[in-house]
């Protein structure tokens, strides 16, 4: 760390603060963090920044021939010893608190609500309910939201519960929000996760630390085509996400048939395919894995895409 000299002052004690704080936000610039925190470290005993796994625009996990490496778009990932306190980081009030599982970072949670506060106790009645294996339940945890005054929603997600919350509840800064657990089954050290969003859109969830930011805005996405590469690297991005979720994916239809299934729609595909088309395919795909609470859910110019093609709804 650098060293910073001045001569003695020898003026007021009001000059001497002000050179202090100068000085103080010199090194903070240093360490990449900015003067003034609006949020407060979600791990106690920490300053802000410390112990960042993964920051916004980090890749999460190695790709290997089976699963690839997974943007991390807006998130950033905290380490801490399994067990340690969570505080919340701002005042609001309680949105949403869910015991969840991640099938994928970027999405496809299995959510359920809580019923006891306890996590050992709940985690047994998420086991029985849905099928869970006890791999799953290791990743379970619990995911927060705290709508705050200026409308954001701040997300903190990787949490055991030592109680339960209510929706409309208000929380301070500080406050306990339960324990560190595990956030996510490709990160293997104990950690959680915060993110922000606003009006349904991720939001910058570095700069209310007083961090230097590497959070990119979201643009919107105009594309109206994917290339056949493209479509296939989604389809077995789904497929890798239903078979984690569903433990009976195969029940009505057997793998061999659903692979046949996809191997022949994606060989007819061509070079190209239109998103409302490629969509169509998805749905027919879904519909023969026979569950009513599997759904595509999309813009409104996407299902208007369809070149000609008729939506059908899956049967159940």
């Amino acid at each position: 760390m650098k060293r910073y000299n001045f001569a003695p002052c020898h003026k007021t004690a009001f000059s001497c603060v002000l050179i202090d704080a100068r000085l103080r936000n010199a090194r903070l610039r240093d360490m990449g963090c900015l003067a003034f925190p609006q949020f407060f470290w979600p791990i106690p005993g920490k300053q802000a920044g410390d112990d960042i796994l993964y920051r916004p625009q980090d890749y999460i996990g190695v790709a290997d021939g089976v699963t690839q490496a997974e943007l991390n778009f807006g998130n950033l990932v905290i380490g801490a010893p399994l067990g340690t306190h969570v505080l919340c980081p701002v005042d609001g009030k309680i949105s949403s608190a869910l015991l969840g599982y991640r099938n994928s970072w970027s999405c496809s949670l299995i959510c359920f609500a809580q019923q006891t506060g306890n996590y050992e106790q709940d985690s047994l009645l998420f086991l029985e309910w849905d099928n869970m294996t006890q791999e799953k339940i290791h990743n379970t945890s619990l995911h927060v939201g705290v709508q705050t005054s200026d409308g954001k929603t701040v997300w903190i997600d990787g949490i055991r519960p030592t109680r339960l919350f209510k929706t409309g509840e208000k929380i301070h800064r500080g406050d306990t929000l339960g324990m560190v657990g595990y956030v996510y089954k490709r990160i293997k050290q104990p950690s959680i996760s915060v993110s922000i969003s606003k009006n349904s859109k991720a939001d910058d969830p570095m700069t209310p630390f007083g961090l230097k930011t590497t959070f990119i805005p979201p643009k919107a996405n105009n594309k109206t085509q994917l290339t056949h590469e493209e479509a296939q690297v989604d389809i077995d991005s789904m497929m890798l996400a239903l078979e984690d979720a569903f433990p009976g994916l195969y029940d009505y239809t057997p793998k061999e048939e659903l692979d046949s299934y996809i191997k022949d729609r994606m060989a007819a595909m061509g070079e190209t395919i239109a998103i409302g088309d490629f969509e169509v395919l998805v749905l027919k795909l879904i519909g023969k894995i026979h569950d009513s609470h599997t759904a595509i859910i999309s813009e409104r110019k996407v299902q208007r895409g369809a070149s000609g093609m008729r939506r059908e709804a899956f049967r159940i």
